[in-house]
Parts: C-alpha cells; sequence; structure tokens
C-alpha cells in the first residue's frame, strides 16, 4: 500500500469509528430507552422476527445473526427477561431448543424504539436529501457487500 492509500485508509476508519459511535451511543441516548446497544438491537430483531415467527426466534438463530455465542446471547435474554420485556420457550419442535419472543411490555419498547429510530432517521433523509440518501444506501450495501464477501471467502478457505 502506497502512502496516498494509507492516508485513505486512515480517515476511512476514523469515520467509520465515528459512524459506529454515533449509531451505537449518540442513537442510542437521543432515543433514550435506557437499555444497551445489545439489549436494544435483540429486540429489535425479535420485533422485526414476530411477524414470519410469532413463536419466537431460538438461541442458536439469534446468536447466528449476530455472530455472537449462544451464552452471549442466553446472558441478554436472561436481563431482558428478568425486565419483562422477553419470554423463553420450548420449541415445539425441538425440545432440546428455546425459543424467545418479546412480552407485551416488550413489544411497546420495541415499538418505542421503532418509532424513534425511524423519526431519526427521516430527518437524516430530509438533511441529505434524495439523491444524497439514495448514493448513501448503495454506498453502505456496497461496504456490508464486500464484508460478507470477505466472510465467506474466509470460511471457505
Amino acid at each position: 500500500m502506497d502512502d496516498s492509500n494509507k492516508s485513505d485508509v486512515r480517515a476511512l476508519i476514523e469515520k467509520l469509528k465515528s459512524v459506529d459511535f454515533i449509531m451505537h451511543r449518540r442513537l442510542l441516548r437521543e432515543i433514550n430507552v435506557g437499555e444497551k446497544p445489545p439489549h436494544v438491537f435483540l429486540m429489535t430483531k425479535l420485533r422485526q422476527a414476530s411477524q414470519s415467527s410469532p413463536e419466537g426466534l431460538r438461541i442458536s438463530d439469534l446468536a447466528s445473526s449476530f455472530e455472537i455465542t449462544a451464552s452471549s446471547i442466553t446472558q441478554m435474554v436472561t436481563t431482558l427477561e428478568e425486565k419483562g420485556y422477553v419470554r423463553r420457550s420450548m420449541d415445539s419442535e425441538d425440545r432440546r431448543a428455546v425459543r424467545v419472543v418479546l412480552t407485551e411490555e416488550g413489544e411497546r419498547l420495541a415499538e418505542t424504539i421503532s418509532v424513534s429510530v425511524d423519526r431519526v432517521f427521516a430527518g437524516l433523509v430530509d438533511y441529505l436529501g434524495k439523491d444524497k440518501s439514495a448514493e448513501l444506501i448503495s454506498l453502505l450495501s456496497e461496504l456490508t457487500d464486500y464484508f460478507d464477501e470477505r466472510k465467506r471467502r474466509h470460511e471457505s478457505s
């Protein structure tokens, strides 16, 4: 890598770290739900899945989708269960598997999160305008495609 690329690489890394910080800290502080980012993401995932999987998602599927261990998901589920936001149940097809679903209280909080996040990003779309928003979506899609491809290559080697 030549010197001009090094500065581009460093600038990209720093900007992505800044975006990560904004997404994880400032956004959650702004929507003010009092939950840690991983818990918010887990509840959001469960809410999205509730349409197609009303019986909830398996711990193993959640772990896979977040690319973390099942024990890490189990710890998050335990915390959210203690707060009354999720409920566990035995999988009707596989008695060894545990499914997780939002409670009514969890559904209300997940809805609050969704409405707040939508409001913030609607503001971003208004700020950027239609063309720049579309460009950002395209670039972020390419970013995720790039890292998905790297993961596939790593897993196949």
